[in-house]
């Protein structure tokens, strides 16, 4: 591990230099709350006159075999994509007239901190390459500053940008941007872990869900080819599948394999022993993942049941369990989808299941008894039955 104390510019420009966001990161989530935040600092840079305004770490692991300078961001993504959007918009605003500056040159900022100039790559030569979505947005706003997208926070916050600079003086942003100081922590992947890294980091307050400490664990220490695999085929489908409740869904599935109810802000470390203990070489890994897969399947009927094509009779019983809102049977079901491919029981099993338990569930209810005392119940249920 190096770790130097740098001047954000200092760490972004160089020949040739790229940084990309892992598929195992979450995507960029920055919203116009800390974009605010984030000018406003800018601007109190300016009118005080502070030096050397710290801005946070960001921490990378550079390849063994890259013979270029790239490094793939493991923490910090957020700051340095915030920052390289608002150098895309200073560089626009003057490419289009709208601005001017007296102190730099917009190509400045263009082959300095945003490209690799002498670039033939196209997929090279923008220095940031977020991940899927936020990298074909992030390009999108090199060719074309105009473009909309309601989803997108890549976009949104560049309008947002955009808007804000029009009244400020560029030379002073700028100058402000100069300012800034992050602690540039880099990692050896022959030396350092960066998962007990990534961990350390997130037990200070960072504000990751549990699906997402799972998915860095699943996918940060394999080759990028393969993190990329593992993401497409399986982790960006399972988000899907389960509505982006992911957190929720994997919480369900550990209960239904170990019979154990994990606590909620607890998954991640419930599923790292359950992982630890179950899986020994890649095949399995490949095997624990298509099973993630199709039980995230499962999910997406519980979750959208109108989805499940082959009774209308269990899609009926299955949105009366959502009124209901049973989801403590979550795991319970889980199991009885999987039956129910397996042919161990038949639709009509599942249905006579579904009814019974929604009548048990609604009898409780007009004795006004609650349904989270169920979850250990259900738990064990099915294996009691069978």
């Amino acid at each position: 591990m190096e770790v130097f104390k740098k001047y954000l510019l200092r760490f972004i420009e160089g020949n040739d230099k790229n940084f990309i966001i892992p598929v195992y990161q979450r995507n960029y989530d920055w919203g116009t709350v800390q974009c605010k935040q984030l000018l406003n600092d800018l601007k109190s840079i300016s009118e005080k006159n502070l030096k050397n305004y710290f801005l946070g770490s960001i921490v990378s692991i550079v390849p063994i075999d890259s013979a270029r300078d790239r490094r793939l961001i493991i923490d910090g993504q957020q700051r340095l994509t915030t920052v390289s959007l608002l150098l895309l918009v200073i560089y626009n605003l003057l490419s289009s007239g709208k601005k001017e500056a007296k102190k730099f040159r917009k190509e400045q900022i263009k082959d300095e901190y945003l490209i690799n100039k002498y670039s033939n790559d196209k997929t090279k030569k923008i220095r940031l390459k977020p991940i899927k979505n936020d990298a074909e947005n992030f390009c999108k706003l090199f060719e074309n500053d105009n473009i909309e997208g309601s989803n997108s926070r890549i976009i949104a916050n560049y309008h947002f940008f955009k808007k804000e600079l029009l009244g400020l003086d560029l030379d002073e942003i700028y100058e402000s941007i100069n300012e800034l100081m992050i602690v540039d922590i880099t990692l050896k992947k022959e030396e350092d872990d960066p998962q007990l890294i990534f961990e350390s980091l997130n037990s200070t307050g960072l504000a990751l869900s549990e699906a997402d400490k799972i998915r860095n664990f699943i996918l940060m220490n394999e080759e990028e080819d393969k993190q990329e695999k593992y993401y497409t085929n399986y982790w960006q489908q399972i988000e899907k599948n389960t509505s982006f409740k992911t957190s929720e869904f994997i919480r369900d599935f550990l209960s239904y394999k170990t019979k154990k109810i994990p606590n909620q802000d607890k998954v991640y470390f419930y599923f790292k022993d359950f992982y630890l203990k179950n899986i020994q070489d890649k095949q399995d890994k490949n095997d624990f993942l298509k099973d993630l897969l199709q039980f995230s399947k499962y999910y997406d009927f519980i979750l959208n049941p109108k989805r499940f094509s082959k009774s209308k009779e269990i899609v009926s019983s299955l949105e009366e369990l959502q009124q209901l809102e049973v989801k403590v049977f979550n795991p319970a079901l889980l199991e009885l989808f999987d039956d129910l491919t397996q042919e161990l029981i038949s639709k009509e099993n599942l249905q006579e299941i579904l009814q019974t338990i929604i009548s048990y569930v609604f009898r409780r209810l007009i004795c006004g008894l609650p349904t989270n005392s169920l979850n250990k119940i259900f738990i064990s249920l099915i294996n009691e039955v069978k």
